[in-house]
């Protein structure tokens, strides 16, 4: 079933709906707007340094905070250079399931006096932590992009977090984002570093899924083009040429330059660790240096990890799909779900995945590895339809042991006894919800398969697409297959499990659809349901269509086109 989804004319009427913003106000937005406090943090940790402290960096173990790890990182050492300094730079992961997540008490015990903290990418809920750092006589600089957990702010000497304070022009960053205007607030000059770091910083906005509009869409165009160039750290562009991606653009970057940089995060306890110390590798002077296979065995570490964590969502969607019968889960407002078996560092994954495809939030719960608790369940929890998560979980804080996180995405623990009711009270909560026919798909626009090219430069001006700024979907009329050396199309994926249909200039990739296309007789003509973007291959680029959904165009064959058809299919 298919429905138009509102009266859109042109892709500008789409964008402008979804971004609520004029076409100029949207394609020019203003570059470094003020964020409130981030000037006086950068004086205050010159201040510090000059007095001789030395400092240790705090920071989350996902992509997010890694990235905003480096980014400060680099920042700080080539301050400290500049300056003729001396201070020591320490970095701090958190370990995900023996110490979970933000700044712990155990971390505040390791930190020696003499230093000061600054947090990335968290830090905003962490209240008794920097109180007892505090107590300890270390100074904390908060830099920080998720809510406060109520209207507590923690005891630090200054705090930079958009979402938390009022008074900033943008809210939208992520941590890397921030930790990217602090370096460059700290080191102006250093256009070579600062290019590097907008690359990684264009990475963790797209992965964070942070809205592409405002000074995001700034960072991201510009962080694009710096990939392309490889004008990145050393490890990361030996990461790049690993995983082979001709010409990255925001999709690469969401399914595997993402995925990867996240998933020893998600399956080791200190995995974050691996990451950053990867981004932090000096190209060698000599190619042939063992320091150049070490980066090379580093990244290729890294890919293995991705392809198990996949092995490991696969096994534990196949699970979902097992255990809940798919009518029971179409029913809910809010779907919340438990299972002992699944990994702690992928409940988030799947929680997206279900609200993926059943357009309504989602929450996933296993039991932690720490704290070892019998009867507390820790999840995580994705939104859908504009549902501000944080907001929802500050209704039922009641209910829950812990919990933190922003609009589009949260983490939270309860004891074993409280689920059922948490999960009555936010569906309670969400019944104004209009229950979407997940079998009915919505498209902005319609056209003909002949009229694609025609569309490509209005959709390519409005790029990158992503969170806030959706790719516009299509109803493309009338994609005739045009046969490729003898062939209409080609079975591709690990499995032969996609399928490639040769059009007239022009492609369409169906995901998990082979067995379905074959099944249905090799059709020809189809109308489809999907999105557009350039492929690059050879240094060829071709239009290519993502097919969300296809129908059979049957209409008689003569003769001759049944004699034409067996001959180029041998």
């Amino acid at each position: 079933m298919w429905e138009k989804n509102k009266d859109f004319k042109s892709i500008t009427d789409v964008v402008q709906y979804h971004t609520g913003m004029l076409s100029e106000e949207f394609l020019n937005p203003p570059k470094d707007p003020h964020i409130k406090n981030l000037r006086d943090a950068v004086i205050l940790t010159q201040t510090f340094l000059k007095k001789g402290l030395h400092v240790a960096i705090i920071a989350d173990y996902d992509v997010d905070g890694i990235l905003a790890a480096i980014n400060l990182y680099e920042g700080l050492k080539e301050y400290i250079k500049q300056a003729g300094l001396t201070n020591k730079l320490i970095v701090r992961f958190p370990k995900r399931f023996s110490e979970g997540y933000g700044l712990s008490s155990r971390i505040i015990d390791e930190i020696p006096c003499g230093y000061f903290i600054i947090t990335v990418d968290n830090g905003i809920a962490a209240l008794e932590q920097i109180a007892q750092a505090k107590r300890k006589g270390i100074p904390v600089i908060v830099t920080d992009h998720h809510l406060c957990s109520d209207t507590s702010l923690p005891s630090a000497d200054i705090i930079v977090d958009p979402n938390a304070i009022g008074g900033s022009e943008f809210a939208g960053y992520c941590g890397a984002a921030i930790a990217y205007r602090f370096a460059k607030t700290l080191i102006p000059k250093n256009k070579k570093l600062l290019e590097q770091l907008l690359a990684l910083t264009a990475i963790a906005t797209i992965t964070d899924v942070m809205p592409l509009y405002g000074d995001n869409r700034n960072i991201v165009k510009r962080g694009l083009k710096l990939l392309n160039q490889r004008k990145v750290p050393y490890g990361m562009n030996v990461l790049l040429n690993l995983l082979r991606i001709e010409y990255i653009q925001e999709d690469d970057i969401g399914f595997k330059i993402g995925p990867v940089l996240n998933a020893a995060g998600r399956l080791e306890d200190n995995g974050a660790e691996k990451v950053f110390n990867l981004l932090k590798m000096k190209e060698p002077n000599n190619p042939m240096l063992e320091s150049d296979q070490e980066a090379y065995t580093a990244a290729l570490e890294l890919i293995e990890l991705n392809k198990k964590r996949q092995n490991i969502v696969k096994e534990s969607m196949d699970k979902i799909q097992e255990d809940y019968p798919d009518d029971v889960l179409a029913n809910e407002r809010c779907i919340v779900l438990y299972d002992s078996s699944f990994n702690e560092g992928i409940i988030g994954i799947l929680a997206g995945k279900l609200t993926e495809k059943y357009d309504v939030p989602a929450f996933v719960f296993t039991d932690p590895i720490y704290p070892k608790k019998i009867g507390l369940y820790k999840g995580s929890g994705r939104s859908a339809r504009n549902i501000h998560l944080k907001n929802l979980l500050d209704k039922n804080k009641d209910l829950l042991n812990g919990y933190g996180g922003h609009a589009g995405a949260a983490g939270l623990s309860i004891d074993k006894t409280k689920l059922s009711q948490f999960s009555q009270q936010v569906n309670l909560q969400l019944s104004d919800i209009v229950l979407s026919d997940h079998r009915c798909l919505r498209y902005d626009l319609e056209i003909s398969a002949s009229e694609i090219p025609y569309y490509m430069d209005e959709l390519q001006k409005f790029a990158p697409y992503g969170e806030g700024n959706p790719n516009p979907v299509f109803l493309i009329h009338d994609f005739y297959l045009s046969p490729r050396n003898g062939h209409f199309f080609q079975r591709i994926g690990q499995n032969a499990e996609h399928i490639k249909l040769y059009g007239n200039n022009m492609d369409a990739i169906g995901f998990d659809m082979a067995e379905r296309f074959i099944n249905n007789e090799v059709p020809k003509q189809i109308d489809i349901i999907g999105t557009l973007s350039f492929n690059y291959f050879n240094n060829r680029k071709k239009i290519q269509i993502e097919i969300f959904d296809y129908l059979s165009i049957k209409k008689e064959k003569t003769p001759f086109m049944e004699s034409l058809e067996s001959l180029l299919t041998l």
